[in-house]
Order: C-alpha cells, then sequence, then structure tokens
C-alpha cells in the first residue's frame, strides 16, 4: 500500500482508497510501481518512466480470474446438485393392468381333425386314429407334454403308426403355437380351438 496526495485537498491517502476520507474526491490516482511517482489509475503506460502501469492491469487479471473461477464453481455445483437429484430419485413402479388368461388345460380339436388334450401336470394326448395315411396304415400318437412360456406354447410328442399287420414305428416330433386364451395357432398354420 503506497500513499498519494489528495488532489482536492492535499492531504496522503492511500492508492487504494476509492474516496479521499478527509474531502470525499474520488481517487484517480495510483503510484507508479517503478519510479514511485503518482499516475492515473486507468493510464495503461507511466508518463514519466514508460513502464506499463502493473497496478491497473492485475486488477483486470483479477477480475477476470475470479470471474472465470465463480463461473465454474457455479457449474460444478449445478452438476453436483443433478447428480445428488438423479441418484436420491426413487421410481415407483407402474401399475401395469395385465391381462388374465384362462388356463390352458383342456381338449382342443383342430381343423386337421387331431384332438389335443393338455392336461395340469404337463402331459398331453394328440390323437386322431381315425387319420388315414394310406388302406394300410393308421396314426395315432401318445408320450405327450408341453410347456408354456409367455403364452408361447413347446408341445413334444410321439408319433405312433401301427400297419395293418400289427407292425409299429415310432417317431418324435415337435409342434409350437402361440395360445391366445380360446385357441393355440401352431406355427406350421393348425388352429387347435379349446373345446
Amino acid at each position: 500500500m503506497a500513499l498519494i496526495k489528495c488532489k482536492e485537498c492535499g492531504k496522503e491517502i492511500s492508492d487504494n482508497e476509492k474516496e479521499c476520507p478527509y474531502c470525499g474526491k474520488t481517487n484517480y490516482l495510483t503510484i507508479c510501481l517503478e519510479c514511485k511517482k503518482e499516475i492515473a489509475k486507468k493510464a495503461k503506460i507511466c508518463p514519466y518512466c514508460g513502464a506499463k502501469n502493473k497496478n491497473n492491469n492485475n486488477k483486470k487479471k483479477t477480475i477476470i480470474i475470479l470471474t472465470v473461477i465463480f463461473i465454474l464453481l457455479v457449474i460444478l455445483g449445478l452438476i453436483f446438485i443433478n447428480y445428488l437429484s438423479s441418484k436420491d430419485t426413487y421410481y415407483e413402479p407402474e401399475d401395469y393392468e395385465t391381462e388374465e388368461i384362462d388356463s390352458i388345460e383342456g381338449v382342443y380339436i383342430a381343423d386337421n381333425g387331431f384332438t389335443l388334450m393338455l392336461l395340469e401336470n404337463g402331459n398331453c394326448n394328440l390323437n386322431n386314429p381315425d387319420y388315414s395315411v394310406d388302406e394300410d396304415l393308421s396314426i395315432y400318437t401318445s408320450a405327450c407334454n408341453y410347456s408354456m412360456i409367455d403364452n408361447y406354447v413347446y408341445i413334444n410328442y410321439t408319433v405312433t403308426v401301427t400297419t395293418m399287420y400289427g407292425q409299429t414305428y415310432n417317431s418324435s416330433a415337435n409342434m409350437n403355437g402361440t395360445y391366445n386364451g380360446t385357441s393355440i395357432l401352431i406355427d406350421g398354420g393348425a388352429n387347435y380351438i379349446k373345446q
């Protein structure tokens, strides 16, 4: 802190004073750091020695730095508040209305003449003894079981072919389809309607 003379009353005051405490005159002077003479606060260069007025530059730099720091602190504060609010937010699960579907167990008859009986324990019967492959063969099924995931029905069954001479041939197959509450639409196209 340097002392300068007030231009109005001539008394010594600090160069940091904005106004003279004796007469109230606004202080527009400062001390040149090089030659130690009084110069205008707003002067960029000292008129006596030609040195830069570092007092003026330092204040501007300080104001700019403090402004940038303040803006950064505000941004960081907003980010932190946003983080805390998103972390503490609890979202109530939505109440979804689910359509209850009737039990899938029961007897289904398809447009191809086959009858499908689904039992509660996961077993089933799929048969049509009257279905003729040709004059000498008849076909029916046994050892059938099923499961359902998200209204999609998976059926595994064993096909039994019996000849007129009593010879039997077995082969396993799968039949999958979508259940809509009244029927099972098989991927191959057959529609098994619940009776």
